[in-house]
């Protein structure tokens, strides 16, 4: 059993499925938070701890912060953030005007004195795409 185990918290056995051939018997051990802990011998006891568990609260504590830019950088530029959102308006309006993939529309950013500005719009378009757009659709 290793620290991890020691700090999960704590579930209810709801059922001990046993798994595998002889010699490589393993026993899972179905949890009430819907995990299952795999072990080599079948528990007596009517807890596990689900390690499970305690990873999901980390990576959920992970995924909230990285939602939250200010936590990684108090000086962070919502100038740039705004910049980006209008450049993704710009290429979701051109692709619903032309009817194309959005993936097909590239728009290029560069910097100017220190600020970003859209300097170009590039579109990849298949043949058949570019002859509908051209009016030459058969």
């Amino acid at each position: 059993m290793s620290t991890e185990h020691r700090k999960a918290p704590r579930k209810k056995i709801l059922e001990i499925r046993k798994t595998g051939t002889w010699g490589n018997v393993q026993y899972v051990h179905i949890l009430e938070c819907g995990h299952s802990e795999n072990r080599a011998r079948a528990s007596s006891a009517k807890e596990l701890a689900c390690v499970m568990c305690l990873r999901m609260k980390a990576k959920e504590i992970e995924m909230t912060s990285l939602s939250n830019p200010s936590v990684f950088d108090e000086s962070y530029d919502t100038n740039v953030n705004i910049k980006e959102t209008r450049a993704q308006m710009i290429r979701a309006g051109i692709a619903s005007s032309l009817k194309i993939s959005h993936e097909a529309i590239d728009v290029v950013m560069r910097d100017v004195n220190g600020n970003l500005e859209i300097s170009s719009v590039v579109l990849f378009l298949s043949a058949t795409e570019a002859s509908r757009i051209a009016g030459l659709a058969k």
